[in-house]
């Protein structure tokens, strides 16, 4: 799969997304909900 200046941009909002997802999973988990 070819880096195209349409498929840069995607990527780096779903790796922002899942570390924010990560963040939230992780916080829910040590609060212990």
């Amino acid at each position: 799969m070819p880096l195209t200046s349409t498929s840069l941009p995607s990527a780096t909002l779903r790796l922002r997304s899942l570390s924010v997802f990560a963040r939230q999973s992780t916080r829910r988990g040590a609060s212990g909900g």
